[in-house]
């Protein structure tokens, strides 16, 4: 049933795991699944306890190339990925993926605060690359972070305790307000989508949340998918003007980092799980990973063509480096949600030397 549950997480999403799938794949019946997993989380549980430690410990090793994993390796990759991915949200995968993530993270932390920094826009970056590399392949670019992280220096000359503290105001359009109906329920499944998944959404839900009823909803959009279709343009309206102003105000490396600390804002919070849960749903879905891939290429290019530092490196150079800021944002998130005090991390210092390595390899 492990080996099964692995197998289906793979090929179906996380969120498409059912007990009849599995009891009919591993050639067993429900009352015997039952009589091991209390439910199908429980499952997702037992897994990370047999694999997630050591799995983590190869997230962390610069030497290793997750873009280079293959058969069983490749399977078991990804399946800890979306279980880490969607545990904040799974009570009973997170009550033993918490400590896990949490002891891990103490082994990292002895070895100094500037190599924690490190090790989190490492594992990071390979967490945002898998979950966007089926969207978008040439994701798999930012793989160049091993290479940058391997030849920064073991300490920084940036002292360890600096304030790391920035916020950001709440996404116009996203947490706002408001009096519309349309944008009422389109706001209301974004923040149903941030909570559960898209296969966690229902018109029920939504209306709940948009504190209106099912039958008002349903004259204005014909289907759930059409509310959740309109959330995803509606967030993305919201979140590309933000990050055009924030990439022109962008001139320094160091500016970057702040940026990522910003990004981990309470007042982000919907917002970085939305997009979770989006790459989660939209690898096992063409149309929204269709969708999902220009609005990445656009963000990509904003980045790109405003931002007085970015400007300045050769372009070989260059696209990589965007695609690794978008991992990076999404890994971190992960991280965040699973209990990593990443928001405290400094990770201007690490954008600093980051910046100097690329500087030192491009001559």
């Amino acid at each position: 049933m492990l080996r099964v549950g692995v197998d289906l997480i793979d090929r179906l999403g996380i969120d498409a795991v059912s007990v009849g799938k599995i009891a009919d794949e591993a050639g067993l019946t429900r009352p015997t699944f039952y009589s091991y997993f209390e439910s199908v989380p429980g499952l997702f549980a037992t897994i990370w306890m047999e694999v997630g430690p050591q799995w983590l410990r190869r997230m962390s090793d610069l030497d290793a190339r997750p873009e280079e994993f293959d058969g069983v390796e490749r399977t078991i990759h990804r399946a800890m990925i979306e279980i880490l991915t969607a545990a904040h949200r799974m009570p009973e995968a997170f009550e033993v993926v918490q400590p896990t993530v949490a002891e891990w993270w103490r082994g990292v932390q002895r070895e100094g605060q500037f190599h924690a920094e490190k090790v989190s826009w490492l594992v990071g970056q390979r967490i945002g690359s898998e979950l966007t590399a089926p969207i978008d392949p040439e994701v798999v670019t930012s793989g160049i972070a091993s290479t940058v992280l391997a030849g920064m220096p073991v300490r920084s000359a940036m002292p360890d305790g600096r304030d790391v503290s920035v916020s950001l105001p709440e996404l116009s359009g996203i947490s706002a307000v408001t009096d519309d109906f349309d944008a009422k329920v389109i706001v209301a499944a974004i923040d149903v989508i941030a909570r559960s998944g898209v296969k966690g959404a229902s018109m029920i839900r939504v209306a709940r949340r948009a504190q209106v009823s099912t039958g008002s909803i349903y004259p204005r959009f014909e289907s759930l998918d059409e509310v959740i279709d309109r959330s995803f343009e509606h967030a993305l309206r919201a979140v590309v003007a933000d990050n055009l102003l924030r990439a022109k105000e962008a001139g320094t490396p160091a500016d970057y980092g702040e940026l990522i600390i910003a990004g981990l804002s309470p007042s982000r919070e919907t917002w970085r799980n939305f997009r979770i849960e989006i790459h989660l749903e939209a690898r096992h879905s063409p149309p929204l990973a269709s969708r999902l891939a220009a609005s990445i290429k656009e963000s990509n290019d904003v980045i790109v063509t405003t931002s007085p530092y970015l400007r300045g490196i050769p372009l070989e150079v260059v696209s990589p480096v965007r695609y690794f800021i978008y991992a990076l944002g999404i890994g971190i998130a992960v991280l965040h949600n699973a209990g990593i005090p990443v928001a405290r991390l400094d990770h201007s210092r690490v954008s600093v030397e980051f910046a100097r390595s690329i500087e030192r390899m491009i001559g």
